[in-house]
Parts: structure tokens; sequence; C-alpha cells
């Protein structure tokens, strides 16, 4: 009995020391298992309406799949389920294909299968394993030890160095007081003073031969004004007694000196190395640590943002700065105050690709204030940002995703304690409008941005077309983001818009490139009438000068004085550069049609189309209110009519349609429609090309280099820094406004 009894407590201890040494179960499940109807998972992949191939239809067969099981996907490996759900996907497809060949009636026995059968559907869990969980962990700690090693051994290798650097001083100041000529004492040589020491013992001599200048002449009452000396480099140094804290070399200047060299140097585009060596040779001028600190100072107003971005292999870089911050700025000016008294404020946000060189295709942002009195030149476009990207929509949007949306935003501003209402207006080119618009191409069949006009119906003149009446063809920033998702029936909208705070009414369109356009289609006709009549079958570059007609053409474009332009041929076909605007206006003035197309067969409705065309664009430029929009309207259709009957129906552009239609409906919405003209950014083109190779080191910085000289130049000209103009004296008779070769006394 004692034995049995014995022998019971022995068997409870050993199970209570198993129970109590068995390890702690894992309360974390790793794997959950759910049962899933087969035609469930095969009926909810078929609303998708999309392939087993696509992960947003297999994610959202998934979530489907969850929600019936009121289930989310919190902790799950949503990416190793989709892979497990896209097999599962792919076998059904392949079966539902099989049972499709077959006949309809073992489709209809799979899908009674489906309904009455389950699919175990695996979820694993999306931090793995218990096992993995804990090796991640003493990965975790080991990394965390080893970093404290890695500290602790830098600390000592640190403090090795320095004992190191220790014992080797100490080794050379012992070796020195061992060295028989320690209590020898020897001075420094002049090759050992430093530059700015050399300086100070300059300065220091020239004080003490003013000390004793004045001591000497004090006695015999004589002041001394002026020391005039010469170094030992040949530099001759004045030195002036009028004031005590001026005796020191270099003089002190005036602060506004600086502000007009660092003017003159920006203006100009003079190095600061030739500045420097310059200041080095005339003390009058300031140096140029404070030119420097000057720039500084005036680069810090102006905070710049760097663009990096990569997308397809492509890599966009470029800086952008606030919009809102530059148009505060400018706003405070006090000479820019007239723009803000009734508290409202219209600007105009621009856009232009452009080159520098053969490579650097750059696109320059700037916005105008359309009231301002210099709004149609250079001086009133500010730059906002400059990017290397394509002129695209996909492009424009990674690029300048900051200053679309801060554009977007834009409502109010806040200058000097006035809250300024912003009205926001757009303008470019076509090509930039349509990009940044969400539009297609010129080539498509709805080409306009504002309207939803045919190509092949704009020569029609009976037609109306709108840019703010949606029953007349009009167009809306909704409509276009609605469209640009279909890919038929969408009038070619392409892409949504990347300004959607902006009416399509405030897309002003741009007379410059209007009437740069229209004009080349003018020549371009003229020139085709003349090729067709020396009926050259096979152009090549010897060929030219045979064509006598053509010859002719050019021989007048040369007499007129412009000069380098010339035909030439590529792939067969003759081509030549187009002109500019100055250009286009002499040919317009210059041209002789007679004596160009003779025997043209509609001469004189050609020389009405030449003359009206330049009475209509001197006209644009002119206020115009009421009634004489109107007859600016119907003088356009009468155009259009009278190019048509010269021409096939085919020839009329976009620009053409533009002119008529959108050109005056925007006169009668925002008046002058000069005043949104994009002249003024073109020259801002031009000069940013310039300044990119005049003033950069063409490193990554070139481009927030350009804008902060950009923003330098406009600073000092708020400042009524200009340009002097040069004023001629005539040595003849001493009369001012010509040279003596242009003298009428010489000339008589």
């Amino acid at each position: 009995m004692a034995t049995s009894t014995l022998l019971s407590l022995w068997l409870m201890l050993m199970l209570t020391v198993r129970i109590c040494a068995r390890p702690e179960q894992v309360l974390f499940q790793h794997v959950t298992t759910i049962e899933v109807e087969n035609f469930l998972i095969y009926s909810t992949f078929m609303k998708e309406e999309s392939t087993y191939t696509s992960d947003s239809t297999v994610s959202s067969v998934l979530k489907n799949i969850l929600s019936h099981h009121q289930m989310t996907a919190d902790g799950i490996d949503v990416p190793t389920v989709i892979d497990t759900l896209r097999w599962k996907l792919k076998r059904m497809v392949s079966m539902v294909d099989k049972s499709a060949k077959k006949g309809g009636k073992s489709r209809r026995q799979l899908m009674e299968q489906w309904k009455s059968t389950t699919y175990i559907l695996k979820l694993p869990s999306a931090s793995g394993t218990p096992r993995k969980r804990k090796l991640e962990t003493d990965l975790t700690a080991e990394n965390a030890k080893r970093m404290k090693l890695e500290t602790e051994l830098g600390t000592l290798k640190t403090e090795l160095e320095r004992t190191v650097e220790k014992k080797d001083e100490l080794t050379k100041d012992l070796e020195r007081i061992r060295s028989p000529t320690h209590n020898r004492r020897r001075s420094k040589r002049k090759i050992d003073y430093s530059k700015a020491q050399r300086h100070r013992h300059r300065v220091n001599n020239i004080k003490s031969v003013q000390q004793t200048l004045e001591a000497v002449t004090s006695d015999s009452g004589f002041t001394p004004l002026e020391l005039s000396i010469r170094d030992q480099n040949g530099k001759d140094l004045k030195l002036t007694f009028q004031n005590d804290d001026n005796n020191t070399m270099p003089p002190n200047h005036d602060p506004d000196q600086a502000h007009d060299v660092l003017y003159v140097l920006d203006a100009f585009n003079i190095p600061l190395k030739g500045y420097h060596e310059l200041a080095q040779r005339f003390p009058v001028l300031p140096r140029l640590g404070a030119v420097v600190s000057k720039r500084a100072d005036i680069n810090n107003q102006c905070p710049l943002q760097e663009i990096n971005v990569q997308s397809g292999g492509q890599q966009f870089t470029g800086v952008v700065r606030s919009i809102r911050e530059a148009l505060v700025s400018v706003l405070s000016i006090q000479a820019k105050s007239y723009l803000i008294e009734d508290n409202s404020i219209r600007i105009k946000l621009s856009g232009d690709g452009t080159r520098a060189g053969k490579k650097q295709h750059l696109v320059n942002f700037s916005f105008t204030i359309i009231d301002e009195d210099n709004c149609m030149s250079e001086q009133g476009n500010y730059l906002l940002a400059i990017v290397k990207c394509p002129e695209n929509n996909s492009s424009l949007k990674l690029s300048l995703g900051g200053l679309i949306e801060e554009f977007n935003n834009l409502e109010t501003v806040v200058v000097n304690d006035r809250t300024i209402h912003v009205k926001k207006y757009l303008g470019g080119d076509l090509k930039f409008l349509n990009q940044v618009m969400g539009v297609g191409g010129f080539a498509s069949k709805f080409s306009c941005l504002w309207c939803k006009c045919p190509k092949d119906v704009r020569f029609d003149m009976t037609k109306v077309w709108s840019m703010s009446n949606v029953e007349h063809g009009a167009r809306t920033v909704d409509e276009i983001c609605m469209l640009a998702d279909k890919k038929k029936g969408n009038f070619n909208c392409v892409s949504k818009p990347l300004f959607r705070s902006v009416d399509l009414p405030n897309v002003v369109p741009d007379v410059l490139h209007l009437y740069l356009r229209i004009a080349d289609q003018l020549v371009y006709h003229v020139i085709k009438y003349l090729q067709d009549l020396d009926n050259h079958v096979r152009l090549t570059a010897d060929s030219l000068p045979q064509l006598a007609n053509l010859q002719r053409f050019r021989n007048f474009i040369t007499d007129i004085g412009i000069k380098d332009w010339y035909f030439f041929v590529k792939d067969g076909k003759l081509n030549f550069d187009s002109f500019s605007g100055p250009q286009h206006r002499l040919i317009s003035q210059k041209i002789n049609l007679d004596q160009l197309v003779p025997m043209h067969p509609h001469l004189e409705g050609l020389k009405c189309l030449w003359v009206d065309f330049a009475r209509i664009m001197s006209d644009l430029n002119q206020e115009m209110t009421g009634e004489h929009i109107d007859q600016f309207q119907e003088r356009c259709k009468e155009w259009i009519n009278l190019f048509v009957s010269i021409y096939q129906s085919k020839d009329v552009t976009p620009y053409m349609h533009i002119l008529v239609y959108h050109i005056p409906e925007s006169m009668r919405l925002h008046g002058n429609v000069a005043r949104f003209c994009q002249q003024g950014l073109e020259k801002l083109n031009d000069l940013v090309t310039k300044w990119y190779f005049r003033s950069t080191n063409y490193h990554s910085s070139a481009l927030g280099q350009v804008m902060h000289k950009q923003h330098r130049v406009r600073t000092l000209e708020n400042e009524c820094f200009r340009p002097r103009k040069f004023k001629m004296t005539c040595s003849q008779c001493k009369c001012k406004g010509h040279t003596r070769r242009t003298c009428p006394q010489t000339s008589t």
C-alpha cells in the first residue's frame, strides 16, 4: 500500500514538472484558412470585366471575398494571397474555356459543381512564421550590438590618433629643446607670412608713416591733406588725412556703389574674375567681397527648390520657386502699389519650351501681372521655374506637381496686411496650352482647345462657335476631365488638365504666335506657287540655283535687308527657315506681288489678302468695345472667305479659326488681348539661353544661377537701376546725337 502510494506521488510530481517545463504556447496563428465557394470566386472575377493577370482585378476579387467573410486585409500577406488567387483564377478560366468548347451543357454542369464545392484559401500572416519573427528579433539585437561595438571602436581609434599626434608633438619639442641652437631666435622670412599678415603689416607701416608725418607737420603749423606713395609692385596708393577713421587701405566705399557694380556685372554678363582684376588696379572701385556679399543677400530673398524626378529611364531636373512668395515680393514694392488699389489683381501664368544648345531642352514658366505697365515686355515676366523635360502633359505633371498644386489653390495673397484677391489666367502658344489643358495635337479632327469645331468645317463662316457658350460647342474643364478616360468619342481629350482652377474662357490665345503662323501661311503659299511655276520634278541642292522663280523671291528677301535666309533641300523637299515678327512686318510692307507673281490667276485678290491681314493685325492691338468688336469679327470672316476663294478650304489653319471666333470673344471678356501677348516670354527665353552659356558653370546648379540672376536684375531695376544711354557728341560741330561721320555739315 505504501509502495503504491509512493509510486502515485512520484508520477504526479513528474507530470507536474513536465507541465511546468513545457514551453509557452504561441497564441499567434501563422496561417488562417477560409472556405470559399468556387462559384463566388468566379462570379466576383467576372464582374471585374478584366483579365486575371491584372493585379488590380485580383486585389478586387480578394477584397470581395474577405468582405463576404467579414474580414479585412490587415495582418495578411496580400502579395502571396494574390499570387495564389491568380493561379486559382487561371485554372478556373481554363476549365470554363474547355467546357465552353464542349457545349453549353458542360458549362452549366461546371457551374453547378462549383456552387456545391468550396475552395480552402490560405491567408498567411504578413509578419511571417514565429521562427522567422524570432530570427528577425535576434538579428535586430545583434545589429544593435554590432553598432555599439563599432561606435566604441571608432571612439578608441580617435583617442589613439590624438595620442599619437600628441606623442609626435612632444617628440618634436624634445628634439628642439635638445638642439644646440635652441636658444637662438630667428625671425620669420617674408614668404612665411600669410597674405593677410602681409596686408596687415603694410597697413601698419602706412599708419606709422601717417603718424610721423602728422607729428612733423603739426609742430610747423601745417596740416597734411594727402599722401601719395608707390609700393614695390609699382602701384600708386593715396592716403587722405581728412578723417582718422578712413586712414587704412583699402578705403571704405559707399554701399550703394556695390549695388551699381552688381547691376552692371549682371546686366552685361561681366565675370567676377575680370572685375576682380579691375578692382585691384583701380582702388576707387568697391572690393569684390562687398559685391559678392550684396549678391548673396539678394539671392537669399529668392529661395529655390530643386527638381530631380526620374520616370521611364529619363531624369527631369530643374528649379522652381513659390508663386505666392514671388507675387508678394513683387506687390510689396512701393512703385507697384497702384496694382492693388482695388484689392484685386489679374495674373497670367505662361510657359514655353526653348533650347539651350542642341541637347538642352528647357521649359520656362513665368507669371505676368496683366495690369502692369510693362506686362508685354521681358521686364514684366517673372521666372517661376526652369526644368529640363519634354513639353508634354505627363512630364510637366511629374516635374512641376508642387507649382501646379500651388497655382490651383491660389485664391488670395496678403500684402502689407491687405488681402488681395487673385484672378488667374493662362497663356502660351497652342502647343503649350493644348498640352497643359489635356487636348491633343493639331493633326486631329478636333484640334481647337476652346470649342469642338471639326477641322473640315473651319472654312465655313456661317457656323457659330464659342469659347464660353456650351450650346455653341464650347468645351469645359470638367468635360475634358470626363472625356480623357475614353478612347473613342473623346473629342481629342487625351489627358486631364493640369490647371483645373482656370476656366477655358480665361485661357487667352496668344496674338504673337497667331500673327506669325498666319503670316507663315501667306509666305508659304507664295513660295509654293513659285515652285509650281518652276515645274522641277526632283529637287537637289545643285538644282536650286536653276529655279528662276524661287531665286526671284530669295533676291527680294535679300534686297529688303533680311540676311542669312535661303532655301535648302531636305529629303527631296524644299525647306526654308521661318521669319520672325519684325521680318514678317518688313515683308508685308515691301512685298510687290506684281513683280513676284505677275501671272497669278487671283492676283488682285491676293494683294487684298495681304493688305487686309496687315490691317486686321494692326487693329488687333487697339482698344475695342461693343460694336467695334463685331465689325472686327465680320472683317475677319470676310478675310477667311477671300482666303478660301484663292486657296483650298483645307488650308484654313487652327490659328485662322481662332482669329475669327475666339479672339473677338476674348476681347469682349478681357479687353485688349494684346496685354496677354507672349512677346515678353519669348524675349525671356532668349535671355535664359544667353545667361545659361555666359553666366553659369554648366553644373547641376546652372538653372538656379539663371533664376537668381533674373531675380537680381529685376530687384535692382525696381530700385531705379537702368543702363545709361550712350550719348554721342560730334567732334566737328560739337552737337549731340551724332558723330563726325554722320554730321550734316560733313555731308554738305
